[in-house]
């Protein structure tokens, strides 16, 4: 499997998958044009992609949707929650273009993907778990906490997409008004750089599979990624777990692709 970050942050999001047959997009929260340019940096044509998967309906989750259904005949995997609240947006897009997914497995082609709900303040928020048979690839980026059933999902990642959303410490002294800060630091909000530090040694504990670790989601206000990584190593040295040594750890960049990551 390969795995490609397209954009990652409060201004659009993006994940890029593939397996030896299927070629997958999570979320389309940039315009179509820069997920088509963004796709092809990588070498990879829209054209090629055989699935797109929506978590939930923020607009940096689906900014791009309406174009993409318009110009492309890609199938459009979203839970039926989602599609209603999305749908005046939607309503010049054909329903037969819309496969609706609840919890639970389903199969595309040659990966088999697990859609697992987290707790986020949209309707039906979900993360999702990829595998090939061969190597398995967890992303959740919009999430107030990790509750068992996400933990669950991605204990067996050998690659994880993990939202590192915020500094406590950085929301509490900003400018934003107390109910936005009470929204990002409460359970239906975002992880922080601490909860998701625990999350990433519980998620290696619990199986020991977990060999790559990508931060995601940063906000632009009240983070750094020196400060994701540097939170994430601290917690994880803390706990006799090196980066570097035992897994690694990067943060996707905000506003371009990561890069190839090819699982092997």
């Amino acid at each position: 499997m390969e795995y490609c970050s397209l954009a990652s942050g409060s201004s659009g999001n993006a994940h890029y998958l593939a397996s030896k047959d299927t070629k997958i997009l999570v979320d389309v929260g940039m315009s179509a044009k820069y997920i088509r340019e963004a796709l092809g940096s990588v070498g990879v044509l829209l054209d090629d992609i055989q699935a797109i998967l929506i978590t939930h309906s923020h607009i940096d989750h689906v900014r791009g949707l309406r174009v993409l259904a318009r110009r492309t005949s890609i199938p459009i995997f979203i839970h039926r929650t989602t599609y209603e609240w999305l749908r005046p947006q939607l309503e010049d897009i054909p329903t037969h273009r819309f496969t609706f997914f609840e919890e639970g497995n389903l199969i595309l082609r040659d990966v088999e993907v697990e859609a697992f709900r987290v707790p986020h303040d949209a309707f039906m928020t979900f993360g999702f778990r990829f595998t090939d048979g061969k190597k398995t690839l967890g992303i959740a980026t919009d999430l107030g906490e990790m509750e068992d059933k996400a933990l669950n999902a991605l204990k067996a990642s050998d690659f994880l997409v993990l939202e590192s959303n915020h500094d406590e410490n950085m929301v509490r002294m900003g400018p934003y008004p107390y109910m936005l800060k009470q929204r990002i630091l409460g359970e239906n909000g975002h992880l922080s750089n601490t909860r998701a530090a625990q999350s990433i040694r519980s998620i290696y504990e619990e199986e020991g599979r977990l060999r790559f670790v990508l931060l995601a989601h940063l906000s632009d206000q009240n983070n750094y990624p020196d400060l994701a990584y540097m939170t994430t190593h601290a917690h994880l040295k803390e706990h006799k777990i090196y980066a570097g040594r035992d897994l690694q750890v990067e943060v996707a960049p905000r506003n371009n692709p990561s890069g190839v990551y090819r699982l092997l």
